[in-house]
């Protein structure tokens, strides 16, 4: 056995060692010299036309001898070091593939000598190596170290080029695939340098123009932060003012301001009061907020603005990944704070991957947590980013999360919507409600539209019935479909275990048509309201649809009226059609 030092003399020298990798051990020679490669392929008794694995210490030591692609250089950040031997190009006839390696000898020896060879230490269709005994039995070669491995993997082979596995192995197919998935999106929705540059120029147009009217400004949102995708229809620009200003007070400001740029104004409340405006096709939205600093925060708004600086700071390839995450989260319809969508806010999904380092970790560890949820906020740590999150958009992208880590594909992020039923099936313990709009802006239409539904299911359980699932749609009026599970006309109500004698005696004397199921006694009675379109009218100024009235209903309803009610009746997740 010889020592790391005396192995890198050797190669250094034009020699071959034997060394252990993370799956086998390897022939080490180097990589880029014809005459010690040829003692390999006449050690192993090779065919020439097969060509041989390296382990180099970083992609950039191939410069020069082989090209690695986009995918390449892609799967190399994320499954390095690792057992994957990733396809290049190389003038080199025997250069056929990298990696770096997991193990901390073949580590450090790619360090010492620069690229090394890393093909089995057997001979050519002989048993896989594992220990230094194991390659004694085929070859006379100083070996590094005493380890003896695990039997049974040899490393993975694919093929950027061709997106093809070449050969199984310890990095399992799955893995590969998550992130030549993330590859492929990220090159479809991340905008080219000349839109960046357009981008950027028409926020900074904005910008100015704010700033003729009100010095004190910042460029916001995602065009600041560097984590836009393609098609980016929206510019945040944040007006400063002093601490002892009343925000509120600001909006007609806000308004003039917005005016001298664009015909089209409006007031719009998220947590707080902003304008939106349109210039040049694009939304503007003003938003005020306070000359703050952390730890000293105002207002949702003072927050934002340090979330830009927080965000603006993360490398490159990192907001790379907070891009496919947002459109996983647009695919499967969780991505938005909005009462409407009550889901993950960008600056939420730019928490998760800045923590977790990739798309396909941060699914890894939404698919681990568990409700409710909380991740602290980088810029105000008291803060949970996810606390607008809603159970039901927290179970479905933790779904989904699973489910894309089982079996990836891009049918996660770009779903194909059914087109509208022609006609309804399943009618059956469904009900369609059908409410007056209130006078309100949009988002507060939705909350108040949700508030109520939740309202009937809570009234509903307390009667007897038992709400399977619902869903609210605002248009011209409010809609809330409910379907109910199957019971019975009556209301089951449990008393007392047996055993309780004073309990028992007293739910007797109530219940004089009491029975007993195992051990404990139960009685039937009345429902307040004998059927769930009298309950929601006993709340509710509503219309109520059932059985085949939702149809007749459905016939008149508009485009995206029947598109929700079809999403419903068809009741699949959103990969799944």
């Amino acid at each position: 056995m010889i020592s790391l030092k005396d192995a890198g003399r050797i190669i250094g020298a034009g020699g071959v060692v034997a060394y252990p990798t993370e799956t086998a051990y390897g022939l080490g020679a180097s990589a880029f010299d014809a005459d010690a490669v040829e003692k390999v392929y006449r050690l192993k008794g090779r065919q020439r036309k097969k060509k041989i694995p390296v382990i180099v210490s970083d992609v950039g030591d191939l410069e020069g001898h082989a090209f690695v692609n986009e995918l390449g250089h892609y799967l190399s950040r994320h499954l390095h070091p690792g057992p994957l031997n990733i396809v290049v190009n190389s003038e080199l006839p025997w250069l056929g593939a990298f990696r770096i390696s997991s193990s901390p000898i073949a580590s450090e020896l790619a360090k010492l000598s620069g690229p090394i060879t890393a093909t089995s230490a057997n001979k050519a269709g002989g048993k896989t190596p594992f220990s230094p005994k194991d390659v004694k039995m085929h070859l006379d070669v100083p070996i590094v170290g005493k380890k003896v491995l695990a039997t049974g993997s040899v490393s993975t082979v694919y093929d950027p080029f061709t997106f093809s596995l070449l050969r199984r192995g310890a990095m399992p197919e799955t893995t590969i695939k998550r992130y030549v998935v993330a590859f492929n999106v990220l090159k479809g929705v991340k905008p080219s340098e000349s839109e960046v540059k357009k981008t950027v120029a028409l926020g900074g147009e904005v910008l100015r123009l704010v700033k003729k009217k009100h010095r004190k400004s910042l460029l916001g949102g995602s065009v600041a932060k560097g984590t836009f995708t393609k098609s980016v229809n929206d510019i945040d620009i944040f007006l400063l003012f002093p601490k002892e200003d009343c925000l509120k007070e600001k909006i007609e400001f806000l308004k003039k301001v917005a005016g001298s740029f664009s015909k089209r104004v409006e007031v719009s409340y998220a947590q707080h009061p902003y304008v939106k405006a349109r210039y040049k096709g694009v939304s503007v939205e003003l938003v005020p907020a306070y000359e703050t600093k952390p730890p000293e925060i105002l207002s949702a708004a003072d927050r934002s603005r340090w979330h830009v600086k927080f965000v603006s700071g993360l490398p490159e390839n990192v907001k790379d990944e907070v891009r496919v995450l947002k459109r996983f989260c647009k695919g499967i319809g969780v991505y938005g704070a909005e009462a409407r969508i009550e889901g993950f806010s960008a600056y939420a999904m730019e928490v998760l991957v800045s923590r977790a380092g990739s798309f396909v970790k941060a699914l890894e560890k939404l698919a681990e947590m568990k409700w409710p949820i909380r991740l602290s906020d980088p810029v105000d740590e008291n803060r949970n980013v996810l606390a607008s999150v809603s159970r039901g958009s927290f179970e479905l992208l933790k779904e989904a999360a699973k489910e894309f880590l089982k079996s990836p594909g891009e049918n996660f992020f770009f779903p194909v919507k059914p087109r509208p039923l022609k006609k309804l099936p399943k009618i059956r313990n469904k009900s369609l409600l059908v409410l007056k709009k209130p006078k309100m802006v949009e988002d507060a239409v939705w909350g108040n539209a949700k508030k109520r539904a939740r309202k009937i299911e809570r009234n509903a359980r307390l009667d007897g019935y038992l709400v399977k699932r619902w869903s609210v749609f605002v248009s011209r009026d409010v809609f809330v479909l409910f379907e109910l599970f199957p019971g019975d006309s009556e209301l089951l109500v449990k008393g007392p275990p047996r055993g309780k004698k004073q309990h028992v005696k007293k739910f007797k004397s109530a219940h004089p048509a009491w029975f007993v199921e195992g051990g404990r006694l139960y009685t039937r009675k009345k429902r307040r309201f004998p059927s769930f379109s009298k309950l929601v009218r006993n709340f509710e100024e509503a219309e109520v649809f059932t059985g085949s009235a939702i149809e007749g209903t459905y016939k008149k309803m508009r485009k995206k009226e029947k598109e929700w009610v079809t999403l419903f009746f068809v009741n699949k997740k959103p990969w799944e059609y």
